[in-house]
This record gives C-alpha cells, structure tokens and sequence, in this order.
C-alpha cells in the first residue's frame, strides 16, 4: 500500500490544475492487475486478483481532496506474466 501511496503522489504532483476553471486537476490511474492488486490464495499459494484499482483508490479518500481521480482497466494480469509484446498488443494505433 505504501509503494501505491507514493506513486498517487508521484502523479499528483506531476499534474498541474486548471487555474482559468479553477478545477482540481484530472488524474488518470492505468490499472494492469499485477503485484498491488493480488493477495495469496491460500489454498494454491499462486497470486490471484484480489482488489480493483476502484478499491484502491476508495482506500486513500484524501485523494478526491487534491484531484479528480479517474481509472483506465488496461489489463488485469500478473506483473511476472508482463511482457514488452504483450504490453504493446493493449495498445492500437489507427494511423489512417
């Protein structure tokens, strides 16, 4: 949780607001499943999905006092199981 914490920081105090509207700056979270979304199944001992970056973010209700908070579900799969082709295939690039 520390590690997600830090990083919703990161973001946060990369994304500037709007001063002309005078909103809270809008911060898009890409959620991938992975490490920080599994817990351990007891039963088998593999890492399955456990919480939604939905869940996550609900944990840190500060957030909504510094930023409009808004999540993209890229994936929902194992860091260990990311690859560079596999990260690539999520994405389509329509250049006609």
């Amino acid at each position: 949780m520390k590690y997600l914490l830090n990083l919703l920081l990161l973001l946060l105090l990369t994304t500037t607001s709007s001063a002309a509207t005078g909103e809270l700056p809008l911060v898009w979270i890409v959620s991938t499943g992975g490490t920080i979304a599994e817990r351990i199944n007891p039963k088998t001992g593999a890492a399955v999905p456990a919480v939604s970056a939905a869940d996550l973010i609900k944990a840190v209700p500060e957030l909504a006092k510094v930023a409009r908070i808004k999540i993209f579900p890229l994936c929902n799969i194992d860091s260990s199981h990311m690859t560079v082709e596999k990260l690539k295939s999520y994405f389509v690039y329509d250049i006609n």
